[in-house]
């Protein structure tokens, strides 16, 4: 997959030059990263964790420069490295080079991520994995910005005590129709508008005047991506009162489950174990029993994890997906 970022830092391009082709003094301002070895003029060893909502992945590999043009400012980075529990690697190939804009220097960044392994799953979210990118390259420059108003080298780069946050946690709740503006500290969800509809209809129609709106059905998933702000939606539309999408049914020789069918439900049905015996079996291998009593079945289809058994199973049952807008509706078979 390929991610950009750019990012503007307060010094002409000679001195961001300087800073940022200094590895040893730049390595702690990245996030989660550390530097163990300096293995030639341009190779280096170190470590990095990052958290992909509630997963956490430590990479141990090696950098190094492949191309350097320090006249024009640019240069290219070949990166590769093992996930610590041998669940796969990560490999890539990183072209920066520097333009200068007024009061100082636009960095930019462009990446090819490669995975392999159980890792791999990642991959399928590139939205993700770009704001996961641009936390860590807001914080990286927030660091660097420390380095050039420092001045000569600092042997600690960037105080990694600074990335503790500790703010006062506000709530604002009872603001009318049903919304609530909510404040978190750094380390909850940033601010965001709550919708509670009580049909199918008043969800559809929010969906369609709201512009960055995310569903909120178990939050399995969201609410962590939520609390590490990987994702920062405006609004939060929460369907968990709209009683239509809880039915489990047979409608003409066919099982219809709705969206909203929690797993432990669909893991206690009767219907559910007679017609597909498959989806019991299955449902027992997810997560754990708390997860399985909020996490929905269609909660599960919309995030498609490759990983995940739901996924699978109705693919092996050749199922059908009821779509809807507040413009139209139409069925799609899970393999499209």
């Amino acid at each position: 997959m390929k991610i950009e970022n750019s990012f503007v830092v307060s010094a002409p391009p000679a001195v961001s030059w300087s800073i940022l082709t200094d590895i040893e003094r730049i390595a702690p301002c990245v996030p989660g990263a550390t530097l163990h070895e300096v293995a030639g003029d341009a190779a280096y060893k170190g470590s990095i964790k990052v958290r992909l909502g509630p997963v956490s992945l430590t990479f141990d590999g090696e950098m190094r420069f492949t191309e350097r043009d320090d006249d024009a400012w640019s240069a290219r980075l070949s990166a590769s490295g093992r996930e610590g529990r041998n669940r796969g690697t990560a490999n890539a190939d990183v072209q920066f080079w520097l333009t200068p804009e007024a009061g100082g220097t636009r960095v930019h960044i462009e990446t090819e991520l490669h995975l392999a392994g159980s890792i791999a799953q990642y991959g399928r979210g590139a939205g993700v994995i770009q704001i996961v990118a641009e936390s860590l390259i807001a914080q990286f420059t927030r660091c660097l910005e420390e380095n050039i108003v420092a001045g000569p080298r600092r042997s600690d780069g960037c105080a990694k005590s600074r990335s503790v946050i500790r703010l006062r946690v506000i709530h604002r709740i009872g603001v009318p129709d049903n919304r609530a503006l909510v404040r978190q500290s750094a380390m909850k969800p940033a601010a965001f508008a709550y919708h509670r509809p009580e049909s199918v209809a008043e969800a559809l129609g929010l969906l369609a005047e709201l512009d960055d709106a995310k569903i909120l059905a178990g939050g399995q998933s969201l609410m962590a991506m939520m609390n590490y702000r990987y994702l920062t939606p405006e609004h939060l539309i929460d369907i968990n009162r709209i009683a239509s999408l809880t039915d489990i049914a047979q409608v003409d020789g066919n099982l219809r489950i709705g969206a909203m069918v929690r797993q432990r439900d669909a893991q206690e049905s009767p219907l559910i174990r007679a017609r597909a015996p498959l989806m019991i079996e299955a449902l027992a291998l997810i997560g754990h029993l708390q997860t399985r009593n909020r996490g929905t079945i269609g909660g599960s289809l919309a995030h498609l994890d490759p990983a995940a058994e739901l996924p699978a199973v109705f693919s092996a049952h050749d199922a059908i997906l009821h779509l809807a807008s507040a413009k139209n509706e139409r069925t799609v078979p899970i393999g499209e």
